[in-house]
C-alpha cells in the first residue's frame, strides 16, 4: 500500500499569533480542522498509511488523533529531537520504502486527483512528480519553469510577479521515487526543495509537474486560513463527506448562543461562544469560548479562543489572539497579541 509523508512540522510564523500556542494542522475550520481534512482527502484517494512529521506539534495531534481510529487510516509519527527539515524527516521516515510515495505539506488543502497524478509520475518516468497550482500572486511561493510535456526545468523561489518564469507554483504535494533519497544529505537537516530537487536535476533525473485541476489553497497567511473558512460554509472545500453542522452558510459551535437581534453570516463559530445581543458577525472565524458583546461588530477577521470583545467594537480585517481583550475598534491588517489588550 503507498505510504504518505504528512509534513506538519512547520512554525507558522506568518499565522501569528494564532499559531502561538496552537498547531497550523489544527486550527479550528468549524467543525473540523486542517489535518482531518487532509486524511479524509488521503483516504478518499486509497493512501491509508500515513507517516506525521510534526516537531514540536507532535503530541498535540497524536492526543487527538491518536493512530488513525476512526478515520480508516494507519497513522505513525517521526520522532524527532531536532530540526531535520522536510528533507531530513524524509529521509528518516521512508528509509525503508520500496515504493513511490507521497510527500505533502500540512498546510494544502486540495481536490488533487492521486490516482491521476502517480499514473503520470510512472508514464513519464519521473524520478519526482510536483504537483503545481496556477496563482495569480507567485510573489509568495516557489514558481516553476516548465519544458515540453510539463517537464519542470528550474524553480525562481518568491521572484518578483514581473520575472516569474510562470504562473505556477509548488503546490505542495509531491511523488517521489525512494531511489531519490539516496541523493539527499546522508546526516542533518535537509530540505526537499532546496536540497533534493536539485539534485535530481543535476544528476539528469526527471522533476514531472502535475497541474492542478480544481480546488487549492496553501493556508499559510491568517487571510488565506479565513479563505479556507469561508470556501467552508459556502461547501466549495472538497472534503469527501459533507458536515451537516454547516447549514446556511454558517457554523455555530455547541453550546454557542446568539443573543437577541444578533446576526452570523458566512462565518464558523466555535464551541461555548456568546454573541451577545445586537452583535454582528461576518465572514469571520470564531474560536472557541470568545464572547462578543452586545452591539459589537466582527467583519472579515479571526477571533482566537477566550478572546473578548467589549460591547460596541468594530473589528474590521483584523485578526486577534487567544485570551486577548479589545476594547477600541481594529482596522484591517491590526493584530492584537495573545493575551493582550489593545
Amino acid at each position: 500500500m503507498t505510504p504518505a509523508l504528512l509534513l506538519c512540522g512547520g512554525r507558522a510564523t506568518r499565522l501569528r499569533p494564532l499559531s502561538d500556542e496552537l498547531p497550523k494542522a489544527l486550527m479550528p475550520l468549524g467543525p473540523t480542522c486542517v489535518f482531518e481534512l487532509q486524511l479524509l482527502w488521503l483516504r478518499q484517494h486509497g493512501v491509508a498509511e500515513i507517516t506525521v512529521a510534526a516537531g514540536g506539534a507532535t503530541d498535540a495531534i497524536q492526543e487527538r488523533f491518536g493512530r488513525g481510529d476512526g478515520f480508516a487510516v494507519n497513522l505513525a509519527y517521526v520522532p524527532e529531537q531536532e530540526p531535520l527539515g522536510s528533507g531530513g524527516v524524509l529521509r528518516t521516515a521512508a528509509a525503508n520504502w520500496r515504493e513511490p510515495f507521497w510527500v505533502i505539506n500540512g498546510d494544502v488543502l486540495t481536490a488533487l486527483d492521486l490516482p491521476l497524478m502517480a499514473e503520470q509520475h510512472t508514464a513519464t518516468g519521473a524520478m519526482a512528480s510536483i504537483a503545481l497550482a496556477a496563482v495569480d500572486d507567485v510573489s509568495e511561493f516557489g514558481v516553476v519553469e516548465l519544458g515540453p510535456c510539463a517537464e519542470i526545468l528550474r524553480f525562481a523561489e518568491k521572484p518578483d510577479p514581473r520575472d516569474a518564469p510562470s504562473r505556477f507554483v509548488n503546490a505542495g504535494v509531491w511523488r517521489i521515487e525512494p531511489a531519490a533519497l539516496a541523493l539527499l544529505p546522508p546526516s542533518g537537516s535537509a530540505s526537499v526543495e532546496y536540497d533534493l530537487f536539485p539534485a535530481i536535476r543535476s544528476q539528469g533525473g526527471r522533476l514531472q509537474g502535475f497541474l492542478v485541476d480544481g480546488y487549492w489553497l496553501d493556508l499559510g497567511t491568517p487571510e488565506r486560513y479565513r479563505r479556507a473558512a469561508m470556501d467552508l460554509v459556502a461547501d466549495r472545500v472538497p472534503t469527501p463527506g459533507r458536515w451537516p453542522e454547516v447549514r446556511d452558510g454558517r457554523f455555530i459551535g455547541r453550546r454557542s448562543t446568539v443573543g437577541d437581534a444578533a446576526t452570523v453570516t458566512s462565518s464558523l463559530v466555535g464551541a461555548r461562544c456568546a454573541v451577545r445581543a445586537g452583535a454582528r458577525i461576518e465572514r469571520s472565524v470564531l474560536w472557541d469560548e470568545v464572547d462578543i458583546g452586545a452591539g459589537a461588530t466582527v467583519r472579515d477577521s479571526i477571533i482566537g479562543s477566550s478572546a473578548r470583545i467589549a460591547p460596541g467594537v468594530t473589528i474590521d480585517g483584523a485578526v486577534v489572539g487567544q485570551r486577548s481583550l479589545v476594547t477600541r475598534d481594529l482596522a484591517p491588517g491590526e493584530q492584537v497579541p495573545t493575551g493582550k489588550r489593545a
